[in-house]
């Protein structure tokens, strides 16, 4: 009784592996090729499930991959999302920024179109001006160039010295006939004033030469006696070169003209350096008139 409920216990475990049930112990061969097939299923099965484990660790480390990039790829949208509306507000804003410039600009160009007619309007005042003071000064020229070198002219010192005033010293309150020997003594005493400060810095060279020659001296061991000499000695050079000048001069003088005598001579060089002057002058006024119409 054991052994056969053992046999059906034995066909019952079979039968649940798909196993033909059997029939007795008695055939041994039968019952280990029943139990070697058995052994081959559970072995089939065991490598089954490792093989269905590998697969579904496989399937999961996949499964976490793709949720990591899914993560990854959600936080790229989401950074994407900020880039796109922080792109989205600096267009807004660059627009924004391109139209006030464009008006910036529109008014610049209105205030523009204003000063160019503006300058316009100016250069034809200066172009007006500068034929005015071109006319004003050929007639200066001509005048000067009349008045150098026709001598009758000089006489007429009222014509001559008329010119003068428009730029120069007043001289409503001084009578006609002083008017000419106004010019020449405030020509004089300037020409006067230049060749004292001439003198003086001549000086003041000379004595620094002498100096710089002292201290040379006195660095070469020489007596401070021989500077004081060589000082002397340049200074009766400088009187005697003097003197010969003044001999040469004297002698080379001219007769004197009843009409213009000799210590008048300075005077009239100086009102000549004015007559020059104020043709410089007039030269200056037409090259600033040249200049505003070239920088117009």
């Amino acid at each position: 009784s054991d052994r056969q409920s053992q046999l059906e216990y034995l066909s019952q475990t079979l039968q649940t592996f798909s196993v033909e049930p059997l029939e007795s112990f008695e055939d041994h061969q039968q019952v280990l090729k029943v139990i070697e097939e058995l052994v081959c299923k559970l072995q089939k099965e065991i490598l089954n499930k490792q093989n269905i484990t590998e697969a579904l660790y496989s399937a999961q480390s996949q499964i976490r991959e793709l949720e990591t990039k899914a993560e990854r790829l959600e936080d790229s949208k989401h950074k994407a999302e900020y880039e796109a509306g922080r792109f989205q507000d600096k267009l807004y804003e660059e627009r924004n920024k391109a139209a006030y410039e464009y008006k910036q600009l529109k008014r610049e160009k209105d205030e523009l179109s204003k000063e160019i007619s503006k300058l316009v309007s100016k250069e034809q005042q200066h172009i007006t001006n500068y034929k005015r003071l071109e006319t004003q000064y050929n007639k200066l020229r001509d005048q000067m160039s009349k008045t150098l070198l026709d001598k009758e002219n000089i006489q007429n010192h009222i014509e001559v010295t008329s010119v003068l005033n428009k730029g120069g010293v007043s001289t409503e309150s001084i009578r006609e006939d002083q008017e000419f020997l106004y010019y020449i003594r405030e020509g004089y005493s300037k020409f006067e004033k230049l060749a004292s400060e001439k003198i003086q810095t001549l000086s003041e060279c000379l004595n620094n030469c002498l100096e710089t020659i002292s201290e040379f001296l006195k660095t070469k061991d020489q007596k401070v006696s021989v500077a004081v000499n060589l000082k002397e000695d340049m200074k009766d050079r400088v009187n005697s070169m003097l003197q010969v000048f003044k001999k040469e001069i004297q002698k080379d003088q001219p007769q004197e003209d009843p009409e213009f005598p000799n210590h008048t001579v300075p005077q009239l060089k100086d009102l000549l350096r004015a007559y020059k002057e104020q043709l410089q002058q007039a030269d200056k006024i037409v090259q600033q008139a040249n200049l505003i119409i070239s920088s117009n």
